[in-house]
């Protein structure tokens, strides 16, 4: 990854990673971090729940199947208190109805499992960046 697409230090953005597999979750934290993030693990979906509405993420890596709820009603309650977030669906599911009931609930992106840690972190560089650019222009374009 080229150092150029890194992360700066000055304030990193919060990264809400919503995994109930521990190693994984850790796993991809680490390599948030590395790349000059700052991850806020959730392993239950309440606590996703919890961590969205008091830390308003700049970006959410969700799993669609958690102990307490589906990923499906966390995008959805995500959609009433922040509408706006950016959120990429890390799933081991790989049926058209799971990746279509998230890309209509608001997902941005469906990462499958097993995957490039590496990977996911350029997907998401890719979205924030995206999504900065377009903000900027909105901002141009109504100024």
């Amino acid at each position: 990854m080229c150092a150029m697409m890194r992360q700066t230090p000055e304030k990193p953005k919060t990264v809400l990673v919503i995994e109930d597999d521990t190693d994984l979750n850790t796993v991809i934290c680490d390599a948030l971090q590395d790349a000059g993030y700052f991850p806020l693990p959730a392993y239950t979906g309440q606590e996703a729940l919890d961590h969205h509405e008091a830390y308003a993420p700049a970006a959410v890596l969700l799993d669609l199947m958690l102990p307490d709820m589906d990923g499906a009603d966390i995008l959805r309650a995500f959609n009433k208190t922040l509408p706006r977030s950016l959120v990429i669906v890390v799933s081991a599911r790989t049926d058209t109805t799971s990746k279509l009931t998230s890309f209509l609930s608001g997902a941005r992106r469906f990462v499958t499992k097993p995957f490039e840690v590496e990977n996911l972190v350029e997907t998401l560089e890719l979205e924030l960046r995206q999504r900065e650019y377009a903000s900027m222009q909105h901002r141009e374009e109504t100024a």
